[in-house]
């Protein structure tokens, strides 16, 4: 499996990069926003509606239809189709005539026709169709009746020898001659309202300063490319689909992908690579914003460490929002929770949990906190990471998002080392570079970036790869919302273990 990343660890100087164009990235942030181009189709559905129903004057049509013939018993068929071919434009200058309309209006009794008129020859025969339109049944029959019995006034004295034999006569229409086709024209509207929507959202996608692909990591962000995690389906059988059942994505788990767990194996490696070279142990993983997967990633990162032999302390210091013990599946009391040990000075090792199979060590919490702040810059913490970086080779802490709260950076003034998880499409790369920038004022040594969530690009080259979940990583529907990681992927341990002494 090939990964793109990056050895560009210098800061960027240039301006701001163009826009990347990438199709799935651009489908996806179209897809999770089909709300408004849904409600971009029914408010213009309801305009249209009310806009159509405004406006719309029904027209009724009554007419007559005549043959066309010339008196005298000489003539001809060709005379008659010649006499019908002459008089029907004829007939529709007489008919329309003010004469004519004075005429049918004192008729019907009405203070002036302001209906059309028309006469049309039927192609290829002496048929000639008479049409009144007006703004009503009635209105349209009494003026056709009116033509009718009204017409020879100023048309015998034009047409001479034609003779007009009535073949219909008018009758009252039962419907509009122009129907309103109200449901086809907002169906069309709400399908190009839908469709500007979906224009405007790509627009916006793509021009959104966003990182997007693996190959735009080294170019937009001031960290080096760690490692890209693709997307991979939570529910992976087609139970746990029915059932709409979640599972934490873990190296442990017996459905996790094999592409996954070896790009934890290349984090584990990178991060000990850099940290024999730093001497660095405490190492924060963090993120802008929350559900951007830094708490999955944090937790693998600590399995993938212990199963490599590495003692090693997976610290939730979220207090805020803890996430890490639903991932692991880990029930804490509220008297083994890391804030009770801070709160009281307990002694340290009844508060550590052990997995039992790797030989992983937690220290956890479980509800949130309003005083995380106090926690985390309190000496009693201080003197926790102290400690802990002589009792194990790797701390692992997971914090709150950086625009959650100013947590983040007061754990990162007192740890040695970073990485920043970045979800696919998520956070600003200003935003990002300003974490960045905030980490190394802190003394806190830059790792990189682990790009997270990827979904494999059409355009970009990248590996098609499964992925890390409907909702990404961290927590699936919100941060820190009761619907955590999944069932039946946890560890299965009865959380009894505690820190060997």
């Amino acid at each position: 499996m090939e990964f793109i990343e990056s050895s560009n660890t210098g800061a960027k100087t240039g301006g701001k990069s163009a826009p990347t164009f990438d199709f799935v990235s651009m489908a996806r942030f179209v897809l999770k926003r089909w709300w408004v181009v849904a409600l971009a189709a029914a408010l213009s559905s309801m305009l249209a509606f009310v806009y159509i129903t405004e406006t719309y004057k029904p027209v009724y049509t009554s007419g007559a239809t005549f043959v066309v013939s010339t008196s005298g018993t000489t003539a001809s068929v060709y005379s008659n189709l010649s006499t019908a071919s002459s008089l029907a434009g004829v007939l529709s200058q007489l008919l329309n005539s003010d004469v004519l309309r004075a005429k049918i209006a004192q008729q019907t009794d009405i203070a002036s026709f302001d209906g059309s008129i028309s006469a049309e020859l039927v192609p290829d025969t002496n048929i000639l169709v008479l049409t009144v339109t007006a703004d009503s049944p009635r209105a349209a029959f009494e003026m056709a009746d009116a033509i009718v019995k009204n017409h020879g006034v100023i048309t015998e004295s034009v047409i001479g020898n034609t003779v007009l034999d009535m073949l219909r006569m008018p009758s009252v229409p039962v419907g509009a001659s122009n129907p309103m086709g109200r449901a086809s024209r907002i169906k069309r509207v709400a399908l190009i309202a839908a469709a500007a929507a979906i224009v405007l959202l790509a627009v916006i996608s793509y021009m959104s300063d966003t990182v997007k692909t693996p190959a735009e990591v080294p170019e937009k962000i001031d960290a080096p490319l760690i490692a890209s995690i693709y997307h991979e389906r939570k529910r992976r059988t087609l139970a746990s689909r029915f059932k709409r059942k979640k599972t934490s994505i873990l190296i442990t788990g017996a459905a996790t992908s094999f592409g996954f767990v070896e790009t934890v194996k290349k984090i584990r490696t990178k991060v000990e690579y850099r940290c024999a070279k730093t001497g660095a142990k405490a190492i924060v993983i963090t993120s802008v914003q929350e559900n951007e997967g830094k708490s999955t990633v944090a937790v693998n990162l600590a399995l993938a460490l212990a199963q490599a032999g590495k003692r090693t302390l997976l610290l939730d210091a979220d207090f805020i929002k803890p996430a890490v013990n639903k991932i692991i599946e880990q029930k804490v009391s509220t008297n083994r929770e890391l804030a009770s040990h801070l709160m009281h000075s307990s002694p340290l090792k009844e508060h550590v949990f052990k997995e039992p199979v790797t030989g992983l060590f937690m220290l956890l919490n479980r509800r949130a906190r309003s005083d995380s702040g106090d926690l985390v810059s309190s000496k009693e913490f201080a003197e926790l990471l102290r400690k802990v970086r002589e009792m194990f080779d790797y701390v692992i802490i997971d914090t709150p998002p950086f625009a959650v709260a100013s947590d983040a950076e007061s754990v990162c003034e007192l740890a040695d080392a970073a990485l920043i998880v970045v979800r696919q499409g998520a956070s600003r790369t200003s935003s990002i570079n300003d974490v960045v920038d905030t980490i190394n004022a802190c003394g806190c040594d830059m790792i990189g970036c682990v790009f997270n969530n990827v979904y494999a690009s059409v355009t970009g080259g990248e590996s098609v790869r499964a992925g890390y979940g409907r909702y990404g990583y961290g927590y699936p529907r919100g941060y820190g919302r009761k619907h955590g990681y999944g069932y039946g992927y946890g560890y299965g341990g009865s959380g009894n273990n505690t820190m060997e002494e």
